[in-house]
């Protein structure tokens, strides 16, 4: 761990490059659901000061921290409202850093953009909603009886890349980029192989699906949601939802899952299903 001069209350900005402080471990439970994605990072990756194969941590006492990711990921928590004193956060990336996106509650994600150069080539905004534990959530029937919810396997690939490719261009791609099935398969089948996925299956045929994305200390990040469009509006996407929230609820951990505001259709699922406000969420692309 590298220490850097500062000043504030013997407080010093410090870059965790090897894991293994549990204190770091109860920070980032303690501001769940807003940290699960770093959570994660640092509870599954390898950590690695060259940037290669992991990522990195710069952790400022029990107040601040900025994950730093291969390929110029970069996940900001505590920085507002004010950024910690102190020497400058930006000379801690190095010189030639490749800024890709900045991910986080809205005014962290601002505050840590201020210190790079340009501006980002497109930024979508969210609401960042939270559930608690639900070990007895309330699960519809069915809204057919041919259907039935599975957990696939990463095996299982081929029959789901349809379906992750309309989510993907719906959900994911940004204007202009074009769907990439190679790059599709890869997410989906780490998908199948790290997180939670419950698939709907009529007849045989998967038609809609929920994961999770970030597992975290106390809170699981729910996302790819997804129900084919022939399907919508006949309360498949509750079903399933209901199902993951019970599933990770018996654990004894809550949920949380950004969705855009203009989303009318989400909110009011998410809503019945008793999701609250958390906070504004940002994810600025850069390049």
């Amino acid at each position: 761990m590298n220490r850097y001069p500062d000043t504030e209350n013997n407080v010093v900005w410090q870059v965790l490059a090897t894991p293994g402080k549990d204190s770091f471990a109860r920070f980032l439970a303690e501001r769940e659901p807003a940290t699960t994605v770093m959570s994660e990072r640092y509870r599954t990756d390898a950590l690695d000061r060259r940037l290669r194969n992991g990522g990195r941590f710069y952790v400022y006492g029990n107040r601040a921290a900025v994950f730093h990711g291969p390929g110029g990921f970069f996940y900001p928590v505590g920085l507002a409202p004010e950024p910690p004193a102190g020497t400058d956060l930006r000379t801690f990336f190095g010189s030639f850093v490749r800024l890709y996106s900045i991910m986080g509650q809205l005014t962290d994600v601002e505050i840590l953009a201020s210190t790079f150069a340009g501006t980002p080539t497109i930024s979508i905004d969210y609401h960042l909603l939270h559930h608690g534990a639900a070990p007895k959530i309330e699960i519809p029937p069915p809204p057919h009886p041919e259907l039935v919810i599975r957990t696939p396997k990463p095996g299982d690939w081929k029959r789901l890349l349809p379906l992750q490719i309309a989510y993907e261009v719906e959900e994911v791609l940004l204007p202009g980029r074009r769907t990439n099935p190679a790059a599709s398969k890869a997410n989906l089948t780490e998908s199948l192989r790290s997180q939670i996925v419950l698939v709907a299956y009529f007849r045989g045929e998967a038609i809609a699906r929920v994961a999770t994305n970030a597992l975290g200390y106390t809170i699981d990040l729910i996302g790819g949601v997804y129900t084919d469009p022939s399907w919508r509006g006949r309360g498949l996407a509750r079903w399933l939802m209901s199902h993951l929230m019970h599933q990770i609820g018996r654990d004894g951990k809550g949920t949380s899952l950004f969705v855009k505001p203009h989303n009318t259709a989400a909110l009011r699922l998410y809503n019945h299903l008793g999701f609250s406000f958390e906070s504004d969420f940002r994810i600025s692309y850069y390049g």
